[in-house]
């Protein structure tokens, strides 16, 4: 669609556009035509930002206006009816000096612990946001899960 395009077309948007699409469609419609859901390091209770920064973060990092606690994307995450097996793997190592509590070094172990789906299987990953993606035990469950 043209919509799709303009958004494909514009490089810097580009991270948001997933986030889009599932806002286009019914939630429900989407969770149904998956047979497994796995996150790694999601920040499923969203991304609260201070008052004083959300204009300029927002305008900047339109993804981030999409999952703070109040967007409908997280909404819908949290009022969703999950019947697929789900894998939590949290990212629990890593620092960055703007963030005064556990974190993975981008976001805060509560943003990915707070909220998580009934009946899934969680595991605590010792690596930060950015290594869980080579982590050798996180490809161990998701071979696994993949079986």
């Amino acid at each position: 669609s043209d919509t799709f395009n303009k958004y494909t077309s514009q490089k810097d948007k580009f991270d948001s556009l997933y986030i889009f699409i599932i806002n286009k469609v019914e939630f429900e419609e989407v969770i149904e035509k998956v047979s497994k859901i796995i996150t790694l390091a999601a920040p499923l209770s969203g991304i609260e930002i201070p008052v004083v920064f959300k204009p300029f973060v927002y305008y900047n990092t339109p993804l981030l206006q999409q999952i703070s606690p109040q967007s409908r994307f997280i909404k819908q995450i949290h009022d969703g009816r999950y019947t697929k097996s789900i894998t939590c793997c949290f990212a629990t190592r890593g620092y960055n000096p703007l963030i005064n509590e556990r974190s993975d070094g981008l976001i805060t172990l509560a943003t990915q612990q707070q909220w998580t789906p009934p009946y899934s299987l969680q595991y605590d990953i010792e690596c930060n946001h950015y290594e869980i993606l080579q982590n050798r035990t996180v490809v161990e469950i998701i071979k696994r899960q993949l079986k």
